[in-house]
């Protein structure tokens, strides 16, 4: 039986198809960056270690160390190989120019192997996305509908695969949407929700090694989704539900001001934990063409009832010492730049169970807190709207306590009062830029909290309410 040459098999993806093939006694070379170096081996395996827009850079038997790379980077990377399956790719957010390199030239380059090799069956699996009307604030998809471009152009035995948005454990797309259900409000981004129909990876994964050995499938283009369409906003709401164990409320907020503070931020360098081109898929339907797409598999979607079991501890928001220890360390890394250690941990856990005033009693403390509890990136922009406009909220407080911690702690307080030994004017300097690069940052700040702390606002004015912590 020939081999499959399988990229980006290391990914969440790629795990799924080595299972499948595995199970159908499907014999695969494996090319990802960084192959398992140890475990045991789950079917007929060769690993190769490999970056689809650089070199093979030797072999990996599962278990094993690499060999000294040949002279000819690909030589042996074809040996008895038959069809390609080409899933590696850049996703997520990811700069432009490395989309363009991996996804575009790298998809090229691969295609010239294949056809010097030999191999003429090659199935490139895209992404639904290169369907969105608008394009050019959307890397990924611009860079997947210029590889698409490359191998129809190929001369090969060639299929086009789009799944929609690909559930399952572990999936990125569901951690991604998981942290902004799991927000004490609900962001909902632009006016009509988009429309997805999500496939199980486990089904898609089946299905792609069907296409290779499908010849009618040879020169065209085929969308893989599930069973069930839904909007981005009850999905999120599903989600919610699963995770919190009830809806709780929402704000819709204005997806142009957001996305224009994104694009300043990636113009002047600056990496946001999403990019502006990711919030395409909030306004952009990723549903099947009736006229090329396949239903596989059964729907990945959480159930619309709620009825899915809420595990335990996450029912009122999850466990408290959990959450505390996230914010811990997304504020550890705004303010020191480095995560910190058990000792700072525990004595800001200690602290909360003493000092009064710690726990958010309001919509709009609520949000900033969850906000912080994400990233350091959502945790900056809140502390910068807080200290021009909120300077005693919670948020301050708890930032002001992990502050005090870290300096009398050994260890951190050399990240915080080390001298500047750039000079005068390289502190000037470094000062002036540091401001700069905070102005996007606290817009998008501004078009987050300024609609929730006047609805917070507006809420209070019925009473005082118990704080509780989200």
């Amino acid at each position: 039986m020939d081999r499959l040459l399988l990229t980006g098999a290391s990914g969440f993806v790629g795990r799924r198809v080595l299972a499948e093939a595995a199970r159908r006694g499907v014999p695969v070379t494996a090319l990802c960056r960084r192959p398992p170096s140890g475990g045991r081996p789950v079917g007929d395996v060769r690993w190769l270690a490999f970056d689809v827009a650089g070199d093979v850079s030797g072999e990996a038997p599962l278990g094993g160390l690499l060999e000294a790379p040949p002279e000819d980077p690909w030589v042996g990377a074809f040996d008895g190989v038959g069809a390609v399956l080409h899933l590696a790719a850049a996703t997520g957010a990811a700069p432009a120019s490395e989309h363009r390199r991996v996804n575009e030239e790298g998809t090229r380059r691969l295609l010239r192997a294949a056809a010097r090799a030999g191999v003429e069956r090659f199935v490139f699996v895209s992404t639904i996305g290169v369907r969105f009307p608008d394009l050019r604030g959307y890397p990924y998809g611009r860079s997947k509908a210029a590889a698409e471009g490359a191998v129809r152009e190929s001369g090969l035995r060639w299929t086009v695969v789009r799944p929609t948005a690909v559930f399952g454990d572990g999936s990125p797309i569901v951690a991604s949407l998981s942290r902004l259900a799991g927000l004490p409000v609900l962001p909902l981004l632009g006016g009509a929700p988009a429309r997805l129909q999500p496939v199980a990876v486990d089904a898609l994964a089946a299905t792609l090694l069907d296409v290779v050995g499908q010849p009618e499938t040879v020169g065209g283009t085929i969308e893989v989704g599930g069973p069930e369409i839904a909007t981005m906003e009850e999905l999120l709401r599903r989600l919610r539900q699963r995770l919190r164990g009830r809806r709780g409320p929402a704000l819709r907020l204005p997806l142009g001001p957001l996305t224009l503070a994104l694009g300043v931020l990636e113009r002047v360098g600056v990496r946001p934990p999403v990019t502006a081109g990711q919030l395409v898929s909030f306004v952009e339907d990723g549903v099947l063409d009736p006229e090329i797409g396949r239903v596989v598999g059964e729907t990945p979607l959480p159930p619309a009832d709620g009825s899915a079991d809420v595990p335990a501890g996450r029912a009122r928001g999850g466990d408290r010492s959990r959450r505390l220890r996230r914010e811990a360390g997304s504020l550890s890394r705004v303010l020191v730049g480095s995560p910190p250690g058990e000792p700072v941990v525990a004595r800001y856990l200690a602290a909360h169970e003493r000092l009064p005033g710690l726990m958010p009693s309001s919509l709009f403390e609520r949000a900033q807190v969850g906000a912080a509890r994400l990233h350091p990136w959502p945790a900056r922009m809140a502390d910068a709207y807080a200290a021009l406009l909120a300077r005693e909220s919670v948020l301050r407080r708890k930032t002001v306590l992990l502050l005090a911690i870290l300096e009398s702690s050994a260890g951190h307080h050399r990240s915080i009062d080390r001298p500047d030994a750039r000079g005068r004017l390289g502190t000037v300097a470094a000062l002036g830029l540091r401001g700069l690069s905070a102005l996007p940052l606290l817009a998008v700040g501004f078009a987050i909290f300024v609609p929730v702390h006047l609805l917070s606002t507006l809420l209070s004015v019925s009473g005082p309410r118990r704080g509780v912590d989200p």
